[in-house]
C-alpha cells in the first residue's frame, strides 16, 4: 500500500476528508485501509469492553 494511500485513509477514517474527495488513484486502495483500520478500531473497542477472566 502507497504512503499516500495510507494518508489519505487515516485522513477519511478521522473525518477530516471523504472518500469522494480521495484522488482516483489512491481511492482503491484508500477505502481498503480505511475498513483496515475500522475493524482494528472495533476489534480493540471489543477487547476493552469484555471483562477480565477470573484466574
Amino acid at each position: 500500500m502507497s504512503a499516500l494511500a495510507t494518508m489519505y485513509a487515516k485522513a477519511v477514517f478521522a473525518g477530516n476528508r471523504t472518500l469522494d474527495s480521495v484522488p482516483a488513484m489512491f481511492r482503491e486502495e484508500a477505502e481498503a485501509a480505511v475498513e483496515e483500520l475500522r475493524r482494528k478500531a472495533e476489534a480493540q473497542a471489543q477487547a476493552q469492553e469484555a471483562p477480565e477472566s477470573a484466574e
